[in-house]
Order: C-alpha cells, then structure tokens, then sequence
C-alpha cells in the first residue's frame, strides 16, 4: 500500500508512505511526473483505476513509471483509488498484490470505503493544524499591532500639528497624505487586533427583522452618501435567532458598507429576510447592482489581507466570515453581471419561544 501526494506545481505525485508485506519501505524513488499515467487518470475521473495484470499494462506506455516500479518489486495487481473530494490535498491511495487478478469488485468497494475513511482523517488533521497554525499567527500579529500603536498615535498627533500649521503648499500635501497613510494603518491594526483575539458572544433571542430594520435606519447616511436607498422586505412571520446583537449589527453594518461601496449612485440596495424552507434556518439576502466582481477575486474574497480597495485592510469579510461561523451560520457571495452581487448570510432558526 502507498499514498501519493500531489505536488504544490501540480506536475507530480509524491510517494510519502509506503509498506510491502506489512513494514514500511523506503526503497525507490520518491516523485512520480503525472501527466498521461493511470494515477492523473484515477484523479480526474474520480474513479478507482483496477489494473489486473501489471505486468503487460507497464509496457504499454513509457509514462507508468510508478506502475513498473511496482511490477520490478514483484507486484502484479493493483488498484489506485483517488482520495474523495473532499480532500484537502489531492492524492491516491495504491494498493497492490504479488497475484494478477486478485482483487475483486469486493474488494474494490471496501478500498474505496478505507479511502473515504483515509481522507476524512487526513481533512480532520489538516483541519486542526490549521487552527493551531492560526492561532500562532494571531498571537504574533496581536502583539505586533500592540507594539506598533503606541509610537503610531504619537506620529499621528504629530501630522495633526503640521496639518494646522502654515506649511507651503507641497508640505502641506505631504502631511494630508502621510495623515491620512497614518489613519489607514490604525485601522489595519484595529483589524487585526480584532481578527487576531478569541470571539467572545453574549448570546440572547434576538427578532432578526427588527435587528436589521433598526440597523438600516440608523445607517441611512452611508448610502446618502451616494444617494442610495435601502429597501428591506421579510418573507417570515417570526425570525428568532440565538445570537449575539453587537456582533450581529457588526456582521451586517459591514455588508452595508460594502453594498454601498459597489453600487451605481442612486441605486437601491434590498434586503430580504426568509425562512429557508424545511430547515431551522434564517437567511439575509443583500443584493446590489453594479460592476460584477471578477471570478477570480470572488474566490479570495474571505482571505485575510485580499483587498482591492486602495485604503482597504482586507480584513473586513474575513472578520465577517469568523463572526458568521461563532453563530453556527453561513456566508456566501455570488456576482455576475445580470444578476449583480448578492451576499447570502445563514444563521439558525431559534425555535422555542419567549
């Protein structure tokens, strides 16, 4: 048995554990190219690869190295089964006998069943180093942005002097631009200070609509701003949720924001509020118009430090997607240009009542 890894450039497999005869062999070669082979196959397809007779299927094709080096240590049957696609990292798991022809479709189902089992394992550990991984590097930044606020403040105040001084003019600019520079990375650092420490909830029965009805009302000038306009609409007689309000109105006070940020001048901005049928779910739809986000970027949007805004901190949705997931819920943002950008958040249905 064998498990092949693939490589960051995606041009090859890494053999990274393999056993004949039950002990753990080190022998051979470790990375196997992967393009025109059985192993890119069973990756592609998603399907278990059976080769009965190794033997005659190496000869066929100069590019089943991994396969030859198998039949070179005897082996003549074999079945390479891709992990499921909920992997983490893509790879195959091989198994192979001294016998040709000896696994059966039996065999086949219950491999494929060890390979599922294989890689929610492998996902789970990936998961929890991740985490830790996380939380060192949120220790780190804190203590960063901390060290780095005290002299910020100070040079902020200085800026402010200068800017309340007669300067000539290209100083004058100078100081605008190294304030507004010095504002900027307070903010950042607020950000990170905030993604950075653990999420602590005050959890309450909270009505969702009247949350976001008094939200959007206090939060009218943000789309004045642009002579926009916010029209909320609940399709749910009651839209109770267990949740945490200054987190909430935090959640979606950013979303506003954004929402605005991308719409045309004078647009309207909806928000609607459902049940999701069959489910204990509540949904909060934000639908804008305007300029699509292009595919690519709509894959980073929740990445720590993505932004294309020039004074973002691209921190914003990520801090969002952390608070979204301390409630149990969901977030998804989907744009094109017909139906322009619209961010769909989830969050739990309380049942019980007050």
């Amino acid at each position: 048995m064998g498990v092949l890894f693939l490589t960051g450039d995606g041009t090859s497999l890494k053999l990274e554990k393999s056993f004949f005869n039950g002990i753990q062999d080190d022998s051979g070669r470790r990375n196997y190219p992967l393009k025109g082979t059985l192993l890119e196959l069973a990756m592609q397809s998603r399907e278990p690869q059976h080769i009965p007779d190794m033997q005659l299927t190496s000869k066929k094709n100069t590019a089943y190295i991994f396969l030859r080096e198998l039949v070179s240590k005897d082996m003549r049957d074999a079945i390479f089964l891709p992990f499921a696609d909920h992997s983490p990292v893509p790879g195959v798991l091989a198994f192979a006998s001294e016998t040709a022809n000896v696994y059966t479709r039996e065999h086949l189902e219950l491999l494929t069943n060890i390979a599922h089992l294989v890689t929610h394992s492998f996902g789970r550990t990936v998961k929890l180093a991740e985490h830790s991984r996380l939380a060192a590097i949120g220790e780190f930044a804190s203590g960063i942005a901390h060290e780095i606020r005290s002299p910020l403040a100070t040079v902020s105040i200085a800026l402010d002097y200068f800017k309340k001084t007669d300067l000539p003019g290209t100083a004058s600019k100078r100081a605008e631009l190294a304030s507004l520079e010095a504002e900027r990375m307070a903010r950042l650092l607020d950000d990170m200070l905030l993604y950075a420490k653990p999420i602590a909830l005050k959890m309450r029965e909270l009505d969702l609509a009247v949350v976001l009805a008094n939200l959007l009302e206090t939060s009218e000038d943000i789309a004045r701003q642009k002579n926009q306009r916010f029209a909320f609409s609940s399709n749910t007689e009651r839209a109770t949720t267990f949740a945490d309000h200054d987190r909430l109105v935090q959640i979606f006070l950013n979303l506003a924001r954004n929402a605005c940020e991308a719409a045309p001048e004078g647009s309207e901005i909806q928000w609607t509020l459902a049940k999701v049928a069959g489910s204990d779910v509540l949904s909060v739809s934000v639908h804008n118009g305007g300029d699509p986000i292009p595919e690519e970027n709509q894959r980073r949007l929740f990445e720590p430090f993505f932004t294309t805004k020039p004074s973002g901190t691209g921190l914003g949705l990520s801090i969002v997607k952390r608070l979204v997931h301390a409630h149990g819920g969901d977030i998804k943002i989907k744009s094109d240009r017909v139906g322009g950008t619209r961010t769909l958040v989830t969050l739990p249905f309380a049942s019980g009542t007050n």
